[in-house]
């Protein structure tokens, strides 16, 4: 995944990227004051048992104003006919059902609404997942820093037998290396073939990859370069001192980059840094011979991939992985355990396929996929109530001006298969604090619903400027945490809010043209359960 976790080829990234840049929430009574500057408005409510008898009650801030802030309309916007259907919530002592019925959510919810024009359709059949849990509080989270004392951990569990190299030391090429780079160069050239990865040109219309500059490059380093790779070994600790390549030395700080070799023989990239929006930043990745290069090799969400190119089967995948899911997440379970991190659970999970980019093409094929994995991803489950997974990192800005400083959700994903471990990526620890309100007054599912149906609509309807027609087919609506925070003021605290997520797909039309979008993992709206103000996932707030 090189340095940020992909799930999806670069036409699935634009898509929803063009997605993120339709979500202006609308001046209307909708928008509320988010972050942690709203917590004074966090009441608390009655037991979850004593809220069963007022579900339903009207949302004090009149959730039916239009998307102009038209007051007592009722109306979805551009559909006098929408239609909706609910399953009547099952009865039971359940700590799920107590929510449930809190809430007034149903097991299974199904709606239809459209815009004016009828190229906006919401097509909803949705299981509504609720956690067993008893209460659900605000609760205040800090970042955890970057420190010794955490890399260890995190070498402990993962790398506990293995020799570290420094990463120049390892990837230094070689004479044998460079000496097959040029004769696959020159063989390219003897051809005529002057761009043989597909660079293309540039707006002068000249070849943007420069084949005999490449070729003079790969000679002058076979002069310089070692027989055999020259490992220099060293420590695995952040703050290494190291050459600068003019004689003297600087220390790396607050990072380190390196190679490991387990005992029994397997290679990985280890890369420990952090920075502002991501003040801990951690990669493991399994390095293979045949694709060392991590610049064109990444791991990608089955989900994703099978919606853009041709994948194989599940089956095919299981055969490919080599172990048992059972086997694998157990496995993953107990090295997440040795990291000692509270309330840590797997939350979702996926087929990852670990694909070597074709630059003759710009496509991936079956015949460039390395391995495959199970992807485990891990979440924070409090008072049994967990983080909700979304393929957001968050931590975005509102504008490229801005020069706020941001923070990213934090993340814990592990790759298993057969030989192990095969990435790991750890980002952004959260310190969790005081619960700031102990039992929250939630708003019903139906004013959430409402405001669903309503902002799915706005959000989206700029989607008709460039497309033909969008249906989204949500099929996933969750309860569970979320962090907002308020970057203006305080970046490196926030606060565990509960909020509804609307997982799904969706299909537009282009010229003529559809595509589907079934990102597994990508919400397509968050509203906080509190309020009803949108959160929006990229910015975190």
């Amino acid at each position: 995944m090189n340095n940020r976790r992909i799930f999806s080829i670069a036409g699935i990234i634009i898509i929803a990227g063009m997605l993120a840049g339709c979500a202006k929430t609308p001046e209307s009574s909708l928008v509320r004051q988010k972050g942690a500057a709203s917590l004074k408005n966090y009441e608390e409510g009655e037991t979850l048992a004593a809220q069963e008898s007022t579900t339903g009650t009207e949302n004090p801030d009149d959730l039916e104003a239009d998307s102009t802030g038209t007051e007592n309309s009722t109306t979805v916007p551009g559909d006098a006919s929408g239609t909706e259907t609910a399953e009547t919530p099952q009865s039971s002592e359940t700590s799920s059902s107590v929510l449930r019925s809190a809430l007034g959510a149903p097991e299974h919810y199904s709606s239809e609404v459209k815009d004016e024009t009828g190229k906006l359709q919401i097509l909803t059949d949705a299981d509504v997942e609720i956690p067993e849990a008893s209460k659900v509080s605000a609760i205040s989270v800090s970042q955890h820093p970057l420190d010794q004392a955490l890399m260890d951990q995190v070498t402990e569990a993962f790398l506990p037998d293995a020799v570290f190299y420094s990463q120049e030391s390892y990837y230094q090429p070689t004479k044998p290396e460079l000496q097959k780079k040029l004769e696959e160069l020159k063989g390219y050239l003897a051809e005529g073939n002057l761009d043989p990865y597909g660079y293309g040109t540039d707006e002068d219309g000249s070849l943007v990859y420069d084949i005999y500059n490449a070729i003079e490059n790969a000679e002058n380093a076979y002069e310089e370069a070692p027989e055999e790779k020259q490992l220099q070994e060293v420590p695995a600790k952040l703050n290494l001192e190291k050459e600068d390549g003019q004689g003297g030395t600087y220390i790396d700080e607050n990072r380190f980059m390196g190679t490991a070799k387990t005992e029994d023989g397997k290679w990985y990239d280890y890369a420990v840094f952090g920075y502002s929006s991501m003040p801990v930043n951690i990669r493991i990745s399994r390095l293979y011979e045949e694709f060392s290069n991590l610049d064109t090799s990444f791991w990608a969400g089955y989900g994703g991939l099978k919606d853009t190119t041709e994948v194989p089967d599940e089956e095919t995948i299981k055969n490919d992985i080599g172990i048992s899911f059972e086997e694998a997440k157990k496995l993953a379970d107990e090295k997440v355990a040795k990291l000692n991190i509270p309330d840590m659970v797997m939350g979702e999970w996926e087929y990852a396929l670990l694909w070597n980019s074709d630059t003759e093409t710009g496509g991936y094929t079956r015949e460039k996929q390395i391995a495959a994995g199970y992807q485990f991803h891990y979440v924070r489950k409090i008072n049994k109530i967990p983080i909700t997974y979304t393929m957001e990192y968050g931590g975005g800005l509102e504008s490229m001006e801005s020069e706020m400083e941001t923070w990213c959700y934090e993340v814990l994903d592990l790759v298993v298969n057969a030989d192990g471990v095969e990435y790991l990526e750890f980002d952004n620890r959260y310190d969790e604090g005081e619960v700031k309100t102990e039992n929250l007054k939630l708003l019903s599912f139906d004013e959430i619903m409402k405001i669903y149906e309503k902002m799915m609509l706005v959000q989206n309807a700029d989607t008709l400027n460039y497309e033909q027609e969008r249906i989204y087919h949500i099929n996933r609506i969750t309860f569970g945490y979320t962090r907002i925070y308020e970057p203006a003021s305080d970046p490196k605290t926030g606060i565990l809010v509960p909020a509804w997520d609307f997982f799904g797909g969706f299909e537009s039309t282009y010229e003529g043209v559809t595509s589907t979008n079934n990102m597994t993992y990508q919400s397509y709206l968050t509203i906080n359960a509190i309020d009803g103000s949108i959160i929006d996932r990229n910015l975190g707030y």
